[in-house]
This record gives C-alpha cells, sequence and structure tokens, in this order.
C-alpha cells in the first residue's frame, strides 16, 4: 500500500530521541582538541562509572595482551590512546542508551550490534588505507550507521513490522520502501539523530547515504566512499567480493586485500564486544574460497593483537608536542608494553664528535646522566652491531676481559647490570640509539618480542628525528635573524656617529666659549659624557654575536653608580609616569674593579624597560647584593636585581628573550636593548637571568664575579 510522504518534523517525539551523556560530549570534545592533554581525558572518563570500567576492562584484556594490570583510568588512557579511547566511550554510551529499544521485527540486536561494530572497524582499517584524515570519524559513522532502523521500528512499531518482514530484504529495496511508506528512510533517521548529537557533519551525510554508490574519482576517498564500501563489505550471508573489488579499485584499494581485512575485523569485533560487554552474534555464511585459512587467520589474528597493543601508544607519541613530552612517552611505552623500566635515548651531537644521554624530566637516569656521553667511534660500533643482529636489536654482555672492552663500556656501570639490550633508531641518514639493561628473567621475553620492539623503535626513531629537524630549523632560522639585525644595527651605527660627531664638535666650541662659567661647564661635561656613551652604545650595535670586547677597569663604588642611574630616572621617566622606586644597597659592597660605562649603560636599559613595562602608579625595586666565598677560589661577586610589578614577560618571548630582534614592545622596536645588555654582562665576566616572582612582573638579576679592586 502506498502512503503519501509524511513531514519529517511530525515523524519523532524529539524529547523521546535518545541522548548523548554530558561526560562523552565533554570527552568527544576534548579529543577534538589537538593539544589536549591525557589527563584532562583521564578526567573527563573517570566521571563515568559506565564508560571508566569499560575502558579499564578492554586495557585489561587478554586481546590487547597487557602485561600490566591497570587500576586507574589515566594508565588506561596512555596504554590505549586518545582516538581508541573516544571510539570505546561512545560505542558503550550508544548502546546503553539504546538497550531500551525494542529491535524491529525480523532483527536480532546481537546481529545488529555485530554489524554495527563491523562497520566500525572496517571502515575505520579502509580510511587507514587510503590515508584519510580522520579515521575516528570513519569508525563513528560505521558504529551508527544502522541506529535509523531502531528509531523507525521504535517510532512506527508495528506498521515497520509489515515493512520488513523476515528482515532479508535487500538494502536498496529497503531504503525505498521506507520513503515511499514512511516518508523516511532509516538512513536520513539516523543521520538526523547524529545531527542532533552535534557530532562532525561529515558523518551525517555519510549516515544519510551508505546505500548510494557514489564512489566517483574526485570522492574516491570520501567518508560516504568508506562508509558505503564498509557497509557493503560486512554484509551477511556473504559479501559480493566480485563486485566489491570494483569499488576497491576505484579507492585505490587491493581487491584481494578485502577478504583478510574483512578477516580480521571480525576478530577485533569480538575482543572489542567482549571488552564492552556488548552482547553480539554472527551471521551464519557460506565457505569463502578466498578466505584464508586457519593457519592463515591464527597469523592473521597474531598480527592484530599486536597493531592493537601498539596503537594506542603509538597515537600518543604523534600527539606529543614538547621533546620531554615526546621522551616521556617512549619510556612509558616500554614500561607498558615491555616492561621495560630504566632507558636512555643516545641522539648524535650536531658537531658529531658523539652521541648524549637523553630521558625526559621523569626519568631518574637521565638526571644521573646530565653530562653522560657516548664517543662517535663507541656509538658507531653499537649502531653497526645492532643492524647486524635481528631487526636491529642486540644484546650486549659485559666482558671478564679486561682487554676486550665492547662497545660503550661504561654504560654498564651507568645502568649497573652485566647485560644490555641496545636498540637501533635510524632514520634515513640519521642515527641514534636506545639502550636499557635486562634482567636474568627478561632476556627470553625479549627474544619473543623482538618484532614488536623493532616496530615500536621505527616509530619512535622517526618522531625523534622530526624534532632534531625542527631544532636545526630553528637555530637556521634564529642565524638568519641575527644576520639580519645586525645588519640593520650596523646601518643604524653609521646613521648615529654622524650627527654625533657634529654634536661633539659643537660641545667642544661651547665649552670654549663658556669657560669662565663652572656651572654651565659641569653640564656640558655631563653632556659630554652621554654622548661618549652613546658612541660606545653604537659600538656595541656594530657587532651583537662578536666576541667579548676587553674592557678597561678601574675602581668602581658600584652602590654610587646604582644610586646615580636610579636618579636619572627617578627625576624623569619614573616621574611622569608616576613610578615609585626603591633601593636597597648593600653597604659591605667594596670598591670592585669594573667599567662604569659599561655598568651605567646595563641599568640604563634594564631601568627604562622596567619603567616603560609597568603601569602608572607601578613599582621598581632595585638591590645590590655582596656575596663572598664565591664558587671561582680567590673571588667574590656582587648581585645586582631589578624588579617591576608589571605585566612580566610573555611565556613565548621566555627563551629568546636575550636574543636580538626579540621585542615584546611592539611596532618600531628593533629587540636589541637585551642583546646589548647580555653582551657586556657578558664582556665583564657576569651572567644575568630574567625570571617572573609569584606576584607577577619581572625580575632582572645579574651576578659579576670580580676581584676587589
Amino acid at each position: 500500500m502506498h502512503t503519501a510522504p509524511r513531514n519529517i518534523d511530525s515523524l519523532f517525539d524529539i524529547s523521546k530521541l535518545p541522548t548523548l551523556p554530558q561526560s562523552l560530549i565533554e570527552l568527544i570534545d576534548a579529543c577534538n582538541d589537538r593539544d589536549v592533554d591525557l589527563q584532562t581525558v583521564s578526567d573527563i572518563v573517570g566521571r563515568d562509572v559506565s564508560i571508566s570500567a569499560r575502558i579499564l576492562q578492554l586495557a585489561n584484556s587478554a586481546f590487547l595482551g597487557s602485561r600490566t594490570s591497570y587500576t586507574d583510568t589515566e594508565q588506561a588512557v596512555i596504554y590505549l590512546g586518545i582516538d581508541t579511547v573516544r571510539n570505546l566511550a561512545i560505542s558503550v554510551s550508544v548502546h546503553e542508551a539504546f538497550q531500551a529499544f525494542s529491535a524491529p521485527a525480523g532483527m536480532s540486536l546481537a546481529r545488529f550490534w555485530h554489524h554495527s561494530l563491523l562497520t566500525a572497524v572496517l571502515a575505520k582499517s579502509l580510511a587507514e588505507m587510503v590515508d584519510y584524515p580522520h579515521p575516528a570519524e570513519a569508525y563513528l559513522a560505521g558504529l551508527l550507521h544502522d541506529l535509523g532502523k531502531l528509531l523507525l521500528g521504535q517510532a512506527f512499531g508495528q506498521e515497520y513490522h509489515d515493512l520488513t518482514g523476515d528482515g532479508m530484504i535487500d538494502p536498496t529495496s529497503l531504503e525505498s520502501l521506507e520513503k515511499t511508506r514512511l516518508g523516511i528512510s532509516h538512513s536520513e533517521a539516523g543521520g538526523l539523530l547524529v545531527g542532533r548529537w552535534n557530532l562532525h557533519i561529515p558523518i551525517a551525510t555519510a549516515i544519510e547515504r551508505h546505500h548510494r554508490d557514489e564512489i566517483t574519482e574526485p570522492q574516491a576517498n570520501s567518508l560516504t566512499a568508506l562508509l558505503f564500501l564498509a557497509n557493503s563489505l560486512s554484509m551477511s550471508p556473504l559479501p559480493d567480493f566480485s563486485h566489491l573489488g570494483e569499488l576497491a579499485n576505484r579507492m585505490r584499494i587491493a581487491p584481494q586485500s578485502l577478504a583478510s581485512c574483512l578477516e580480521a575485523a571480525e576478530e577485533t569485533v569480538s575482543a572489542i564486544a567482549k571488552g564492552m560487554g556488548i552482547a553480539i552474534e554472527r551471521p551464519q555464511a557460506a565457505h569463502c574460497e578466498d578466505a584464508p585459512t586457519d593457519h592463515g587467520r591464527t597469523e592473521l589474528a597474531d598480527k592484530i593483537r599486536v597493531l592493537s597493543r601498539l596503537h594506542g601508544v603509538l597515537d600518543n607519541l604523534v600527539r606529543a608536542e614538547t621533546p620531554d613530552r615526546v621522551l616521556r612517552v617512549i619510556e612509558e611505552s616500554l614500561h607498558i608494553l615491555f616492561n621495560i623500566d630504566k632507558c636512555l635515548i643516545f641522539i648524535p651531537d650536531l658537531d658529531a664528535k658523539g652521541f648524549s644521554a637523553h630521558g625526559s624530566s621523569a626519568n631518574l637516569l637521565a638526571r644521573q646522566a646530565v653530562d653522560f656521553g657516548i664517543s662517535a667511534e663507541d656509538g658507531e660500533d653499537l649502531i653497526t652491531l645492532c643492524p647486524e643482529s635481528k631487526n636491529g636489536i642486540c644484546m650486549l654482555t659485559q666482558s671478564a676481559d679486561e682487554g676486550q672492552k665492547s662497545p660503550g663500556e661504561k654504560l654498564f656501570s651507568l645502568f649497573a647490570g652485566s647485560v644490555l639490550l641496545a636498540i637501533a633508531l635510524p632514520v634515513e641518514d640519521w642515527r641514534g640509539f636506545l639502550v636499557t639493561s635486562l634482567e636474568a628473567e627478561q632476556r627470553n621475553h625479549m627474544d619473543d618480542c623482538r618484532d614488536d620492539l623493532a616496530f615500536f623503535a621505527r616509530h619512535a626513531a622517526a618522531r625523534l628525528y622530526l624534532d632534531v629537524l625542527n631544532k636545526k630549523r630553528a637555530e637556521d632560522l634564529a642565524g638568519e635573524r641575527v644576520k639580519v639585525v645586525q645588519q640593520v644595527a650596523r646601518s643604524i651605527a653609521h646613521e648615529i656617529n654622524n650627527p654625533l660627531a657634529i654634536v661633539q664638535n659643537y660641545l667642544s666650541i661651547l665649552g670654549k666659549r663658556l669657560a669662565g662659567q663652572p656651572e654651565i661647564q659641569k653640564q656640558l661635561r655631563n653632556i659630554g659624557e652621554e654622548m661618549a656613551r652613546i658612541g660606545s652604545i653604537s659600538c656595541q650595535l656594530d657587532d651583537l654575536s662578536g666576541p667579548p670586547v676587553p674592557h678597561a677597569t678601574r675602581p668602581v663604588d658600584l652602590n654610587a653608580l646604582v644610586r646615580q642611574s636610579l636618579d636619572l630616572f627617578e627625576h624623569s621617566l619614573f616621574t611622569q609616569q608616576e613610578i615609585s622606586s626603591q633601593l636597597d644597597a648593600d653597604p659591605r659592597i667594596p670598591p670592585i674593579a669594573s667599567n662604569p660605562e659599561a655598568l651605567r649603560q646595563i641599568l640604563t636599559n634594564l631601568l627604562k624597560n622596567a619603567g616603560e613595562a609597568v603601569a602608572p602608579g607601578g613599582t621598581i625595586w632595585l638591590r645590590t647584593d655582596y656575596i663572598q666565598r664565591c664558587t671561582q677560589a680567590g673571588t667574590d661577586s656582587v648581585r645586582i636585581r631589578i624588579e617591576d610589578n608589571g605585566p612580566g614577560i610573555a611565556p613565548e618571548l621566555a627563551e629568546t628573550l636575550f636574543g636580538a630582534g626579540v621585542s615584546s614592545k611592539g611596532k618600531g622596536h628593533l629587540g636589541l636593548g637585551l642583546a646589548i645588555v647580555r653582551k657586556l654582562v657578558t664582556e665583564l665576566g657576569g651572567s644575568i637571568n630574567c625570571s617572573s616572582p609569584k606576584q607577577g612582573g619581572t625580575c632582572f638579576t645579574i651576578n659579576l664575579v670580580t676581584k676587589n679592586s
């Protein structure tokens, strides 16, 4: 019987449509954020009892082959990876949201969930084959693609039962019948629900069109095409591999890989369903000659188990944003996957003279090995040994013969072990290696894990090499930047010197004409000293990165010089800006041998920066300290601190603050002031650093190691 199409908006009671739990919505949003950290994901998961329980169950399942028992969600999230956690959470929530729904007549819920999970796993696998950028979206589209059937069965009851009959109707015919008699198809109903859940638009579009063969050349790798092929491949009782082979060809997928892909997905679905507590039933299928043999299935299942075990940690490795986080993920992964607790990563030095030890900030062994290195010769010997062994991995045994030293002999004392495992980390022409110690009971186990270790090592090496390239690129850019700034600085110095010489000549003429006026003569001398200092500054501009220039030294009353420098600003910039200042001078400081012009220039630049940084009504503190018995034998030191309560230094400028061309003052500032300050402090044999106190603001600390005058 033909009935007129109905208004889609009137088909469902919106209030009765299933909703996703709030914690799941937060989790989806968090996982879609590229900068999300694992602790945030773990906190969200921990707030939902059902989701956290399922995630712990899957992380501890035999399917993933975990060698560690996980008792908290943070460990499980690290182990599984963000994409797996998101997909698992949505799978659990969707299943629970539809538990109260009755299956349409002729449909088994156990078979329904089997088909949905199988389509999800297949869609993700196919997405990875064609390098689709978001495999997690493909998984979700596959999982949700047939939910419209449950919605229609709930909304139309007996009418939908009469329409579907025994449930064996052809999918294309079913779509047409649903549209004709109900006014909406299950594909459209599913898309409507996904849209209400605010999932990504491509997922809703793919669900609405998952029965349409629209795989054309420009759209071959679209989510709709992937879902159509995955759904067709998961159809029972047996897929039409001849027809699917044509679709696969259009998507640049080898047709012969479809059968093995299906078998692998079946294994994965069984394990996931068991981990989530979802009852599934696999439809009976006729024997397929193209299917793998029992031996092939076992081998394939083993491969899938290995890949599943490694997927989570590789996902975290890709997402790691900082070099320290990369090292931390590698260390955590070695512990989780292979029960390796101590390791060091050796990366070739930029000068190619050796290999330096690296580890994360949480690696206790790395802290002990801060200055530890391996010579270029020993490192090359280790790297050569590894490829000669199976899969780039070799075991090193400490030689009892003092005359027979193995490569990297001092590693044994560092690790306090008699057997070491060395793993090559080769990427193109770059070569590093990883070293860990083995206990006696671990040796045989490592032989069984060689393939897994080699697989992980290749990905770890690629990620480490990426950081090396980024560091080198940053250094090259910084070098180019300094060259450009130097050219500008030299040009400025040249332009300064011409009018400076003219002004100095006029001062000389004025001095002669006003010889009988002592007060004016004093002021002219002060102006002359400042002009001479400007000339000194222009010389500094001429070469910001050159070697230190020897300064003529003489006895300097540091406290008096600091007082004079502060007076200049208290009667000018500080008064104009209503800035208050406080000086705390250590009276124990004796006259020191230094260069007063350089010190005055340092103080002037820093006080000017502080005065420009603070808001009207702000405060600047200046303090001097005398420090005896400095670590350098036979010397004392003085410390100068200039602190303000301004906005502080932006985090993105903190590491390059003293570099030429770095400025937070905006347009018109070349960022040369602090570069000059550091150069002058270095030439005086001292050091300078910048910090942000807890109460806010900025503090510059200058340490000068100097002999008393």
